[in-house]
């Protein structure tokens, strides 16, 4: 039982940490991060000063962690990383047929996830536009 739930919690966080990624790529300027997570500007956290020029901030800083630099690529690195965990949670899942397999899990854990992200995406990480 408890491995169901951490499936479709994992799907809730797939789906909040896919919203992160798509919101920094395609509402920039409209969403409600700070200026440091902005595509436009984290890039420079690779760098010493912000300036390419001065080399890395730190070893590997513009190779093999990246993902410790900005927040596109650490929720980019957390999404691969709950996709993972939900293969392996869906392993140790017990089943009574293919269907229940195909339906309730993949299907379920999709939908639920799109629905997540939809909702994060569209609705909560946009600025509101209240003056």
């Amino acid at each position: 039982m408890i491995n169901i739930i951490l499936y479709f919690v994992l799907s809730v966080a797939l789906g909040i940490t896919k919203a992160i990624v798509d919101t920094l790529s395609f509402r920039k300027g409209t969403n409600i991060f700070p200026s440091s997570w902005q595509i436009d500007n984290s890039w420079r956290n690779k760098w010493k000063n912000g300036d390419p020029k001065q080399g890395e901030k730190f070893w590997g800083s513009s190779r093999w962690f990246v993902p410790f630099t900005d927040a596109f690529h650490f929720t980019g690195m957390i999404n691969h990383i709950i996709i993972f965990l939900m293969i392996g949670v869906f392993h140790f899942i017990q089943v009574e047929s293919i269907w229940s397999i195909l339906f309730l899990y993949l299907v379920g854990g999709y939908v639920l996830s799109r629905t997540v992200f939809h909702v994060f995406y569209t609705y909560i990480f946009i600025k509101n536009n209240v003056d």
